[in-house]
């Protein structure tokens, strides 16, 4: 198999290629949840609240995009938590967000 432009028809080269593409698009997918979902943890470990709130409020807005809208709360009430304790503007943003999501969801 070669990656030579489609001729004739030649549905397996075009097949190859989107496998390949696949492959490399999960394999970055991965990666990347890998990093966030670590995020948190090395903030709060170099005690960086704001980066760990920030990581937090982000991981919530994923999990919501993914349709995880319980973890999406959990994960900004504690990026509020952290907000209000060093009082970051972001409060209010993360609070309007919450009381959205809560009303969408009773």
């Amino acid at each position: 198999m070669t990656d030579a432009p489609m001729v004739n028809g030649d549905d397996e080269t075009v097949g190859w290629r989107r496998a390949k593409l696949c492959v490399s698009l999960s394999s970055l997918i991965y990666k990347s949840q890998s990093c966030t979902l670590r995020q948190p943890a090395i903030t709060r470990e170099i005690g960086d609240r704001r980066g760990e709130g920030n990581a937090l409020w982000n991981m919530s807005l994923a999990l919501d995009k993914l349709g995880d809208r319980a973890q999406a709360i959990a994960h900004a009430e504690a990026a509020l938590k952290i907000y209000e304790a060093i009082e970051d503007p972001n409060s209010a943003k993360v609070r309007a967000q919450l009381a959205q999501w809560r009303e969408a969801n009773p």
